[in-house]
């Protein structure tokens, strides 16, 4: 048997890059099917809608607070200043016209807008946003605007961390200014923020030392 050429051994050792466009096109598709899964748990009659507390509500549990969500008319424009507008029904007729389909079309949400809500909201945040988010995620009372450190070690389990909860309570004295037993959102975000900037500093420091081993 013949010993493989050197080129031949240069194409086997090098792995095949990723194409970045397929890499983001994967991970898109990927948070539609976690959104599918999710609107279709709330989505009890199975008409692909839900109306739009329901959608809050799920916004809610992934972490967005008080979004706002879009209605079914949005975007639509009348077509001119000439157009004539219909006089308001008259006293008898108003409670009748609120329960009318249109109306009830309009509190509607159905798929489509809630991922696209969903996923502009996700792609709109700033990285001290997605901190706060985080935050939310483990706020088990909305009420509450502290996170103990049974709550974060009870969060990490739930997200597949294998952390004892002496090395959780160790972790939220670290984040809170004062060393106590409990952070607030300022907190989280302010510690996240100066660890990230430690990192890159570090990163760059790293690149100086290589450049100038060259």
């Amino acid at each position: 048997m013949a010993a493989p050429s050197p080129k031949d051994k240069k194409t086997s050792a090098t792995p095949e890059k990723e194409d970045p466009k397929k890499q983001e096109q994967d991970e898109h598709d990927a948070q539609v099917e976690q959104l599918r899964h999710i609107f279709d748990y709330f989505d009890t009659d199975r008409d692909h809608i839900v109306d739009s507390s329901t959608a809050k509500r799920i916004l809610d549990l992934l972490g967005f607070h008080n979004p706002t969500m879009p209605s079914r008319g949005a975007g639509v424009r009348r077509r001119g200043p000439a157009t004539r507008r219909r006089p308001p029904p008259p006293p008898r007729r108003a409670a009748r016209a609120r329960a009318t389909p249109r109306a009830r079309r309009s509190n509607q949400i159905t798929f489509e807008m809630f991922c696209a809500t969903a996923l502009g909201l996700d792609n709109n945040l700033s990285a001290a946003g997605k901190v706060k988010r985080a935050f939310h995620l483990m706020k088990r009372d909305n009420k509450n605007r502290i996170i103990n450190h049974a709550e974060f070690h009870e969060f990490l389990t739930m997200c597949g961390m294998e952390i004892s909860p002496e090395h959780s309570e160790r972790i939220t004295e670290l984040i809170s200014t004062h060393g106590e037993d409990y952070f607030t959102e300022a907190e989280l975000v302010s510690y996240v923020m100066e660890h990230q900037a430690q990192e890159e500093r570090k990163r760059l420091a790293a690149l100086k030392a290589e450049k100038g081993a060259r």
